[in-house]
């Protein structure tokens, strides 16, 4: 059996004379060889107890999520759930899933794409709402496919490669598609921003880029903001306007499209089943 240690004789050994272990001396000897440790290490504060909790909650909601992506079923996890993984927070973990959760029953990922990043930020903060949009603005980006190598055959080519640029503007605009001669996408700039009801068009401008570019094609379309893709008078005005002046300057307008957000209107079909497009 081991004993245990002679105070008084570990004292003499450290050159220290040996005390009772009632005298004062016998005490800061003791608080010597003990290290003080700080109150907190033994009686955590309440603010430290709260925020263990929380990123113990935060870690068992990642690990669920973690667990279900593994077993590759993340079709099913929450759209709360989803951005908490990618936006979570150690700091009030239980309020920002709260938060996260208002906002995906009120809205959409759609409508959150078209919301103004004020509200988001006023929703979830001022880093999480900028974190937000820009994780939603690379959703969007992942839906375009890449214009330099796309191939049109239809008019649902034309509106696969615009719908993600176009569909969810508050605003309406204009742009122009630039095509080879084997119908391959050179170019898609956007010429004419507008209100939320209204664009103003020079027809000679839309066709500058086709020119600068020597194209031979081009495809215009412009979007309604309202999603309704019914054609104006002054969208049917303009149309004939464009296969008019494309034909004096030996360039093709294969097509006006109207996008909407989930879908759109050929003009060309339109006025071809009235026998007013004129090839």
């Amino acid at each position: 059996m081991s004993e245990f240690p002679d105070l008084g004789q570990s004292a003499k050994e450290n050159g220290t004379p040996s005390t009772l272990p009632g005298d004062t001396e016998s005490t800061e000897i003791v608080q010597k060889a003990v290290p003080t440790l700080p109150t907190e290490a033994f009686y955590p504060s309440w603010e430290n107890r709260t925020e263990a909790l929380q990123d113990d909650g935060n870690r068992g909601r990642r690990s669920r999520v973690q667990n279900v992506v593994e077993q590759q079923d993340i079709t099913t996890i929450p759209d709360a759930e989803l951005l908490f993984t990618l936006l979570g927070t150690r700091r009030g973990s239980k309020d920002f899933i709260e938060r996260l959760q208002q906002l995906t029953a009120g809205y959409t990922f759609i409508e959150l794409l078209q919301m103004d990043i004020g509200y988001l930020q006023q929703s979830v903060g001022s880093i999480k709402g900028l974190q937000l949009k820009a994780l939603l603005e690379i959703a969007r980006r992942l839906t375009i496919p890449p214009a330099e190598r796309y191939f049109i055959q239809s008019p649902g080519d034309v509106f696969r490669l615009v719908v993600a640029d176009m569909a969810y503007l508050d605003h309406e605009e204009v742009k122009v598609l630039l095509l080879d001669v084997m119908n391959k996408v050179v170019a898609k700039p956007v010429l004419y921003k507008g209100t939320i009801g209204d664009v103003t068009v020079r027809v000679a401008e839309l066709f500058k880029p086709a020119i600068a570019r020597n194209c031979p094609k081009v495809i215009i379309c412009h979007n309604h903001p309202s999603n309704e893709v019914l054609a104006s008078d002054s969208d049917i005005l303009l149309t004939k306007k464009c296969i008019m002046a494309g034909k004096m300057l030996d360039i093709e307008v294969v097509d006006h499209l109207i996008i909407g957000r989930q879908r759109y209107l050929s003009l060309r079909q339109e006025l071809k089943e009235k026998g007013e497009w004129e090839d």
